[in-house]
Protein backbone atom coordinates (compact mmCIF):
# COMPACT_ATOMS: atom_id res chain seq x y z
CA UNK A 1 0.00 0.00 0.00
CA UNK A 2 0.94 3.47 -0.84
CA UNK A 3 0.95 6.84 1.25
CA UNK A 4 -1.16 9.54 -0.03
CA UNK A 5 -1.32 12.97 1.45
CA UNK A 6 -5.02 14.38 0.97
CA UNK A 7 -6.50 18.10 1.18
CA UNK A 8 -10.42 17.57 1.60
CA UNK A 9 -13.16 20.57 2.59
CA UNK A 10 -15.72 18.88 5.59
CA UNK A 11 -19.50 19.81 5.43
CA UNK A 12 -18.75 23.26 7.10
CA UNK A 13 -16.21 24.25 4.54
CA UNK A 14 -13.16 23.82 6.76
CA UNK A 15 -9.99 22.35 5.21
CA UNK A 16 -8.45 19.62 6.43
CA UNK A 17 -5.46 17.85 5.78
CA UNK A 18 -3.79 14.33 6.29
CA UNK A 19 -2.22 11.16 5.17
CA UNK A 20 -3.60 7.87 4.49
CA UNK A 21 -2.58 4.90 3.18
CA UNK A 22 -4.38 2.67 0.12
CA UNK A 23 -3.89 0.80 -2.79
CA UNK A 24 -4.59 4.42 -5.41
CA UNK A 25 -5.66 7.90 -5.08
CA UNK A 26 -9.17 6.90 -6.16
CA UNK A 27 -9.68 4.70 -3.31
CA UNK A 28 -8.48 7.21 -1.35
CA UNK A 29 -11.18 9.75 -2.40
CA UNK A 30 -13.80 7.38 -2.16
CA UNK A 31 -12.46 6.88 2.10
CA UNK A 32 -12.36 10.57 2.21
CA UNK A 33 -16.24 10.98 1.13
CA UNK A 34 -17.71 8.03 3.37
CA UNK A 35 -16.22 10.01 5.94
CA UNK A 36 -18.17 13.16 4.95
CA UNK A 37 -15.21 15.17 3.79
CA UNK A 38 -15.23 16.42 -0.34
CA UNK A 39 -11.78 15.67 -1.53
CA UNK A 40 -9.66 18.58 -3.32
CA UNK A 41 -6.86 17.00 -3.70
CA UNK A 42 -5.39 13.34 -3.73
CA UNK A 43 -1.47 13.28 -4.57
CA UNK A 44 1.02 10.44 -3.50
CA UNK A 45 3.98 10.25 -0.99
CA UNK A 46 7.24 9.49 -2.33
CA UNK A 47 9.35 8.22 0.09
CA UNK A 48 12.87 10.20 0.90
CA UNK A 49 15.52 7.78 1.60
CA UNK A 50 17.75 8.71 3.99
CA UNK A 51 21.61 7.55 3.99
CA UNK A 52 22.44 5.77 6.96
CA UNK A 53 25.17 7.71 8.58
CA UNK A 54 28.53 5.98 9.54
CA UNK A 55 30.40 5.53 12.57
CA UNK A 56 32.17 8.72 11.33
CA UNK A 57 29.16 11.06 11.97
CA UNK A 58 28.46 11.05 8.24
CA UNK A 59 31.65 12.28 7.24
CA UNK A 60 32.53 11.35 3.68
CA UNK A 61 35.43 9.20 2.86
CA UNK A 62 37.72 10.04 0.05
CA UNK A 63 37.70 7.16 -2.51
CA UNK A 64 42.15 7.60 -1.65
CA UNK A 65 41.40 6.88 1.84
CA UNK A 66 38.98 4.48 1.34
CA UNK A 67 41.58 2.50 -1.08
CA UNK A 68 44.31 2.95 1.66
CA UNK A 69 41.71 1.25 4.59
CA UNK A 70 40.68 -1.69 2.74
CA UNK A 71 44.35 -2.44 1.94
CA UNK A 72 45.44 -1.84 5.01
CA UNK A 73 42.16 -4.17 6.19
CA UNK A 74 43.23 -7.10 3.76
CA UNK A 75 46.73 -7.22 5.03
CA UNK A 76 45.88 -7.60 8.54
CA UNK A 77 43.36 -10.37 7.70
CA UNK A 78 45.75 -12.40 5.71
CA UNK A 79 48.24 -11.50 8.25
CA UNK A 80 46.11 -13.90 10.49
CA UNK A 81 44.75 -11.25 12.52
CA UNK A 82 41.28 -11.39 13.30
CA UNK A 83 38.75 -8.79 11.64
CA UNK A 84 37.46 -7.42 14.87
CA UNK A 85 40.80 -6.44 16.02
CA UNK A 86 41.96 -5.60 12.56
Amino acid sequence: MAAFEYQALDLEGRAQKGVLTGESSRQIRQMLRAQGLHPVSVTGVVEKRTRARGGFGGARISPAALALLTRQLATMVRAGMPLEQS
